[in-house]
């Protein structure tokens, strides 16, 4: 399972994501190599990923955060292809289940957007 969201937060060169990966550092990225890796993006797996949340800003002057269950997920995915489209495209990816009939599974994410303050 996976959450997919394609945010517009305006210019795609300008747009950044910020996150605590598992391992305890602090990575701020722009999407320069995310855009130039096209369809592939970049992902962040094992103590490179999110440790439970991260949060993107754009030039349209917005701050979004995605929250989720670290201990549920698997890797995330940030690409931005084709980059005419202008979008952001950011998976979350639980990890691999397999369910016996009558079993279920939940991935729950929340998202806060919110002005980005000067």
């Amino acid at each position: 399972m996976r959450s997919h969201l394609e945010l517009d937060l305006g210019d795609l060169h300008e747009t950044r994501v910020r996150f605590a990966n598992r391992a305890g550092r602090q990575v701020e990225r722009d999407m320069k190599p995310i855009i130039a890796g096209l369809r592939e993006g970049e992902h962040y797996l094992d103590q490179n990923a999110p440790n439970g949340c991260w949060t993107f800003t754009g030039s349209k002057g917005l701050q979004v955060t995605q929250s989720f269950d670290d201990s549920r997920i698997d890797y995330t995915w940030l690409y931005a292809y084709p980059e005419s489209l202008g979008e952001l495209e950011v998976e979350v990816w639980a990890k691999p289940a397999t369910l016996a009939p009558g079993e279920s599974t939940t991935l729950r994410h929340a998202l806060e957007v919110q002005p980005l303050l000067p």
